[in-house]
């Protein structure tokens, strides 16, 4: 499956800036590059909650620990930093990316926006 990619948006400090948002891609899942100071801000506009999954990958002992969260509907949530060694990917062309699936169902209200504080 090919996630579809979410560019990371760079937040400048001390600024009001105001970020282009991406609908989450519930069939696809998303995926975004990650240095270890990304965040997802997600808000679910949808009348229905909503799970999103941010999946981790094994630590040198085999160990994975997905990051599962719930949004209720109407809401929103802010997931991250995600720490590289055990989020992102470890080989192919996503070394480095992160990936974020969705539960079934949702719709083009749930918005989705990678930044990064510069």
């Amino acid at each position: 499956m090919a996630q579809t990619a979410l560019a990371v948006q760079e937040i400048p400090k001390n600024t009001g800036a105001v970020l282009a948002s991406a609908g989450a891609d519930q069939a696809n899942g998303n995926k975004f590059p990650n240095d270890g100071r990304t965040v997802l801000e997600i808000v679910n506009g949808d009348g229905s909650a909503r799970t999103v999954t941010v999946s981790s990958v094994p630590c040198s002992h085999g160990r994975t620990q997905d990051l599962v969260q719930a949004i209720p509907a109407g809401g929103q949530a802010v997931l991250g930093p995600f720490d590289g060694e055990g989020f992102n990917q470890k080989s192919g062309a996503d070394t480095g990316w992160v990936y974020v699936s969705w539960s079934a169902g949702t719709t083009s209200a749930v918005k989705v926006t990678a930044r990064r504080l510069v």
